[in-house]
């Protein structure tokens, strides 16, 4: 639907121009503001927080300019009888989800500060590595509060650095009420030892 105009089929050698037209096309059907710029919120902070210069300025100065959007919902994630440890990794690592950005970087972090092996892959993978690890290793409490400790930072980082978006606040705030109830059921007799 977008990019159907005729303008957009021909040769132009006015690529700036189609790029305008485009960007107009954009705006006019609010794409902006319901699909990109959630995600940009949540993808300049976490550049913010986890880059290094001259990436991190940059990201800073774009958050200033614009403005934070609303359409982030917050919707409260629930253990069930039948959520398992893929689908804590998955909510973990779904940052729309969780309201947060868990990097190979946080999660190296996290292996070497509960003293677990770091497996390869990317960031579902290493996580779910590292859960079955904790588990073998008789280290899933060290990992859980690892955990809650990354989700709380990301916590104190939005609040120093939200003005006026309190969602991913919220989802952050969320997940680690999640975390405490995944802590708090795997205590139980008959649960993950």
């Amino acid at each position: 639907e977008i990019g159907e105009r005729p303008e957009f089929k021909k040769e132009s050698p006015d690529h700036i121009g189609l790029q305008f037209l485009l960007y107009s096309e954009l705006k006019e059907k609010k794409v902006f503001e319901s699909l990109i710029f959630p995600w940009f919120q949540l993808f300049a902070l976490t550049v913010k927080r986890e880059a290094e210069e001259p990436f991190k300025s940059l990201a800073c100065l774009i958050l200033e300019k614009v403005e934070a959007s609303s359409a982030l919902t917050s919707s409260k994630v629930t253990l069930e009888k039948e959520t398992g440890l893929k689908d804590i990794t998955k909510y973990l690592t779904t940052p729309f989800q969780s309201g947060f950005y868990l990097s190979l970087s946080s999660l190296k972090k996290i292996a070497k500060r509960t003293d677990l092996p770091l497996s390869f892959g990317g960031r579902s993978e290493v996580l779910l590595q590292l859960i079955y690890t904790s588990l073998d290793y008789d280290k899933w409490e060290a990992l859980l509060a690892a955990l809650i400790e990354e989700v709380k930072g990301w916590e104190a980082f939005y609040q120093q650095n939200l003005k006026r978006s309190f969602d991913l606040l919220e989802k952050v705030n969320d997940t680690r009420e999640f975390l405490g109830k995944v802590r708090q059921l795997s205590n139980l007799p008959g649960r993950i030892q």
